[in-house]
């Protein structure tokens, strides 16, 4: 009889033991799983910010890209504007060229001819 009232005893306390560590397990179970989802909740934060920092960087250098063509069409508009000037020179000055050889040969020619005529 001590045998069974040992497995009886024995038998009492696993089910206790037993009731014992499912009663436990539920709260570790969901602190677990609060503990998880905070780290996750944590990680997500920080690719977020991670992601905002190159947005503005991005942003930052597109706004300087942007600024630069500005620069690069104005200066474009008035080196435009001095080349077409340096013609407009450069013609003028051809024609006054011919047209002073022009003058000048007619009159050499012409007083070549009053000299020996």
């Amino acid at each position: 009889m001590a045998n069974l009232s040992d497995k009886i005893v024995n038998s009492v306390i696993v089910t206790a033991v037993a009731r014992m560590s499912m009663v436990i397990a539920l709260p570790v179970i969901y602190a677990v799983v609060q503990l998880y989802s905070s780290q996750q909740a944590t990680a997500l934060n920080s690719m977020k910010q991670d992601l905002t920092n190159q947005i503005q960087a991005a942003q930052t250098v597109a706004s300087s890209a942007q600024s630069s063509a500005s620069d690069a069409s104005t200066a474009t508009v008035a080196l435009s504007t001095r080349l077409t000037a340096v013609e407009t020179k450069q013609a003028e000055a051809a024609t006054s060229n011919k047209e002073f050889s022009r003058q000048r040969s007619t009159g050499w020619i012409a007083c070549r001819i009053r000299l020996s005529g």
